[in-house]
């Protein structure tokens, strides 16, 4: 079984694939070897809560 690529990495900026979202910080990602994906813990900010998220719900840059 082959793992693929990850894009981001722990401490990256990464941005949600919504319009002006907030600039959010890689905490942890993990492989799921069912699903052939990788997953992102990301935060957005002291007030709101980590999530998980998909590798085609984040891009390097802000989307305006």
């Amino acid at each position: 079984m082959k793992i693929l690529q990850n894009i981001f990495e722990i401490g990256n900026g990464v941005y949600h694939n919504t319009p002006d979202s907030d600039l959010g910080i890689v905490l942890d990602c993990r492989y799921s070897l069912r699903h052939k994906e990788w997953e992102y813990l990301v935060s957005f900010g002291p007030d709101k809560e980590n999530m998980w998220y998909y590798e085609d719900e984040l891009r390097e840059d802000k989307l305006f």
